[in-house]
C-alpha cells in the first residue's frame, strides 16, 4: 500500500510545515497535522491546532480529526503553561503516527 511505501520514502518536509515547527507567540501551534502529498515526494500540511490549556485536552482535538480512511503523522509541542509534560522545553516535541487498517 501507498502508507507503507511512504515510511520507507525519503519525504522532503514542505516548508509550511517548517514555518509552523518554528513558528513563536501567537502563532505557535500545538500540533501539525501532515500527510503524504499525492506525488509522494512530500510532508505536508493537512491542518493545525491551536495551544490549548493542556496536552491532555489538546490530545483530545486532534484524535478528533483523525480520519478512518487516511494514514497521517502529527508533530504535537510537548511543552505548554500547564506543565503537562514536566521539563518539556520550547524545542520538545511528540510524534504520533496514525495507520489506521483503512488507509
Amino acid at each position: 500500500p501507498a502508507a507503507v511505501a511512504a515510511m520507507n520514502a525519503h519525504l522532503k518536509v514542505d516548508e509550511a510545515v517548517k514555518a509552523a515547527v518554528s513558528a513563536g507567540g501567537e502563532g505557535r501551534p500545538r500540533a501539525v497535522k501532515m500527510h503524504v502529498d499525492p506525488g509522494c515526494t512530500s510532508l505536508v500540511v493537512a491542518e493545525t491546532f491551536p495551544l490549548g490549556a493542556s496536552l491532555a485536552v489538546d490530545l483530545g482535538a486532534i484524535a478528533a480529526a483523525l480520519d478512518a480512511e487516511a494514514a497521517c503523522l502529527v508533530l504535537f509541542r510537548l511543552q505548554d503553561e500547564a506543565g503537562s509534560v514536566p521539563g518539556a522545553g520550547e524545542s520538545d516535541w511528540g510524534l504520533l503516527a496514525w495507520g489506521p487498517d483503512g488507509a
